[in-house]
Formats: C-alpha cells, structure tokens, sequence
C-alpha cells in the first residue's frame, strides 16, 4: 500500500500486514475478521505448497531399421496397453556421435 492514496469512503483490499499501523484505527473492515491480530495471525497461517520439478527424461532411439541414423526421443506417456509413447525431439535423423553430443548437453 505503500504511496497509494485512499480517498474517504473508497472500499478496498488489502491484508492487515499492508496496511500502516498509525492508519488501522481509522478503517473498517467491511469482511473477513475485525481483529487485525486474528487478520494477522490467520494470514501468516497460510501455506503454499512447491509443485515437485520432474526433470524430463531423453533417450537415443535408432530411427528406422538401419543402425547409422539416430533419434533424441522422450517418454510422453503410455498407451492403453501399457507400452510407452515417446515423442521425437530432432527435426531429422542424426548420426549416432552427434546424438550422443546432443543428448549429453541436453541432460546437463
């Protein structure tokens, strides 16, 4: 709230913690607890919870029968019998070297 002006009779929103204390006593809370401690104490109550980082996954899979040519290719889910979907991350087939370099800067 700080440098915000607020004009007499403006309705606004604000948690008790933003709101200077010299100016407390001059407003009234319209909802939620008129007890800027209860206010306080119930703010401060709130927990957020970190969502867990799944750090992706990548593979070297052959692209096509032959042994030469290379794809990157990550794990996007599973279909109905239980067999994993994988996703090609190049937009061409790649040499087995390069593909390595690639995946190994890929998973750093």
């Amino acid at each position: 709230m700080a440098g915000k002006m607020i004009k007499p009779g403006q309705i606004f929103e604000a948690f008790p913690e933003d709101i200077p204390e010299a100016f407390r006593n001059l407003l009234i809370p319209i909802s939620g607890e008129t007890n800027w401690e209860k206010q306080k104490e119930k703010a401060s109550n709130i927990v957020v919870e970190k969502e867990k980082v799944v750090k992706p996954v990548y593979k070297l899979a052959q692209h096509g029968k032959g042994p030469l040519w290379w794809d990157i290719v990550t794990e996007t889910g599973k279909d109905a019998e239980g067999n994993p979907i994988y996703k090609v991350l190049n937009e061409k087939a790649l040499k087995k070297e390069v593909a390595q370099g690639l995946l190994e800067d890929m998973q750093r």
